[in-house]
């Protein structure tokens, strides 16, 4: 399954940034607070594992065949349509 990632780079991009939310395929759902709290690893343009540290002790790490939603703005957002 190809995941579509553009609802979860629409709200990093938001300005100003706003907290979100990503769910998971588990059911999980898992705040981002702040924009430092998020990391695309290796880029943006390669996302091979998605990082939310919620504390310091406790960082997500999420793959992105894990990604099920993005809640943000009031709307939910699915990851599994059409990507760019």
């Amino acid at each position: 399954m190809r995941v579509n990632l553009t609802p979860l780079f629409t709200a990093i991009d938001q300005k100003p940034f706003r907290p979100f939310e990503i769910g998971l395929t588990s059911g999980e759902r898992i705040p981002v607070t702040h924009l430092e709290n998020l990391f695309l690893i290796p880029n943006r343009q390669a996302v091979g594992c998605v990082i939310v540290c919620q504390s310091e002790a406790h960082p997500v790490l999420i793959w992105p065949e894990a990604l099920a939603t993005v809640r943000f703005n009031g709307d939910t957002e699915r990851l599994d349509g059409p990507g760019p």
